[in-house]
């Protein structure tokens, strides 16, 4: 600590052999401000990652969970190594435009669009709003 009062005297700062000028050199404070806040993440980064080092340099990664977790882990193996179902087959006819209608992208993106437009008109409902507000929301 003590760092405060080190950035002040290099803010006031002007040159070699010369007074200080309050605030002659703000853009200091950044720098000191900085360095000080990636410093800190840096050394916590460094220590988290030694402590996790030695933690599991010794043990598998099995060792350190417990009975719930070693069965959901081999549990994923399991269904990671599954292979997956053939895709469906598009349907014959009307259905036919159907199915290729709803699994087209855009159709995705105008259905997650109306659904964001939705949310926002229920969003611009408030506590006694004019009648012609809440008209409008209605027809909306």
């Amino acid at each position: 600590e003590g760092w405060p009062s080190i950035m002040w005297q290099a803010i006031d700062s002007t040159g070699e052999g010369q007074a200080p000028k309050r605030n002659n050199s703000p853009w200091l404070g950044i720098y000191f401000v900085a360095f000080v806040m990636f410093g800190s993440f840096l050394a916590l980064n460094l220590f988290v990652g030694t402590l996790i080092d030695s933690f599991l340099s010794g043990h598998d990664k099995l060792s350190v969970l417990t009975d719930e977790q070693k069965n959901f882990v081999k549990s994923m193996k399991v269904l990671l190594k599954a292979k997956l179902a053939p895709p469906i087959k598009a349907p014959k006819g009307f259905r036919r435009k159907l199915y290729s209608l709803v699994t087209n992208f855009y159709f995705e993106v105008t259905i997650t669009c109306l659904i964001v437009l939705n949310i926002i008109f229920m969003a611009m409902e408030y506590y006694n709003q004019p009648q012609y507000w809440e008209d409008m929301l209605t027809i909306s």
